[in-house]
């Protein structure tokens, strides 16, 4: 029996003794597995920060991109030539991003090269291509890894990208019945003109004017009825697509006082108006082609000083206002097949 009794007990001290290496390794094993799911967890983690930052970067950079096309101008102002090219207002857009979305806690900056203006096309971006219409953002970041490091890789660099283009309006509610020929666009690429002229409305030449939309006349009546109120009739406007035809007119009269009223009284001075497939005649009907976006910058009279700005006084007949076409990333709506500096950034990749 005694025998009996050692012989069990030194059973147990043996089956002890074995059991203390198989609890170190599986416990080794858990350090392991935990310390990998950590490193992928991070991995994770990083990549949605990094892919956020690559999104706001590449539609804020397309965006200034497109703005650096045009002019930086307003009433009583001339038009003020952007100094930047579009390759770096693309860059300070994004980098303007990378501060505001912080990735593992940290400011990730984007290389001059992680910013490429290039030409979307049929799913494909093209660095360099052409039309100019298109911005891609790469995101990129070293992280410690954990498991991994015990092997000799030690970092890990996750890179995310992220592509963006403006979209042509191509449909809206305009906030002032005059309509643009598009004549004043036809040496723009997709991003808009280098530094559009003063447009005159009415145009001598009938390439500007006014618009009673889809009513039968332009006539001044019908026109400042669409003018907003308190300076206009402030009828509904219409909703206006790209491919509808509206009533076009060339008249000088109350519609010039009305928007002097808006710009001066009201202090508005930013318009949506429809570009026009125009032929040279202001007076008939015309195809909407795209949108555009307005200053009223001065006005024109018969007699000096001709040109005036708001509270400037003189003699003479009223005769057309001057504007100019100004970039517009905020204009949401239905997309449409012409940019003529008003749409917004869609992501495409």
């Amino acid at each position: 029996m005694r025998n009996g009794a050692n012989h069990r007990r030194a059973t147990l001290r043996n089956q002890r003794g074995q059991s203390l290496p198989l609890l170190a390794i599986g416990m080794l094993a858990m350090v392991g597995i935990g310390a990998g799911a950590v490193d992928i967890g991070r991995h994770a983690f990083t990549a949605t920060e990094l892919q956020n930052l690559a999104d706001s970067g590449a539609s804020a950079a397309a965006k200034a991109a497109g703005a650096s096309y045009y002019c930086t101008t307003g009433l009583g102002g001339q038009c003020i030539p952007n100094s930047t090219s579009d390759n770096a207002a693309a860059l300070a857009a994004a980098q303007a991003m990378a501060q505001r979305n912080v990735v593992n806690g940290e400011v990730t900056p984007f290389d001059a090269s992680d910013v490429q203006i290039g030409s979307f096309s049929a799913g494909n971006f093209t660095a360099g291509g052409q039309p100019t219409n298109a911005v891609r953002a790469t995101a990129r970041k070293s992280i410690q890894n954990i498991v991994a490091g015990m092997f000799g890789f030690h970092t890990s660099t996750i890179t995310r990208t992220a592509t963006a283009t403006m979209v042509a309006l191509g449909g809206g509610i305009p906030t002032l019945p005059i309509a643009i020929g598009k004549s004043y666009w036809q040496n723009c690429i997709v991003y808009g003109c280098p530094q559009p002229q003063l447009i005159l409305v009415p145009d001598g030449v009938d390439n500007a004017g006014w618009t009673g939309f889809f009513e039968n006349d332009a006539s001044q009546n019908t026109v400042r009825g669409f003018v907003p109120s308190p300076c206009g009739g402030g009828d509904t406007r219409p909703f206006v697509n790209v491919g509808d035809f509206i009533k076009l007119g060339n008249g000088q009269g109350t519609a010039l006082d009305a928007v002097k009223c808006l710009v001066c009284s009201q202090n508005q001075n930013a318009f949506l108006v429809p570009v026009v497939n125009n032929i040279g005649q202001f007076n008939q009907t015309a195809e909407v082609v795209g949108f555009a976006t307005i200053v009223v910058e001065s006005f024109n009279y018969s007699s000096n000083p001709k040109t005036r700005f708001c509270g400037q006084s003189g003699g003479g007949s009223f005769k057309s206002i001057n504007v100019r076409s100004v970039f517009n990333a905020n204009a949401p709506g239905p997309p449409g097949p012409g940019f003529y500096g008003s749409g917004w950034a869609q992501m495409v990749g």
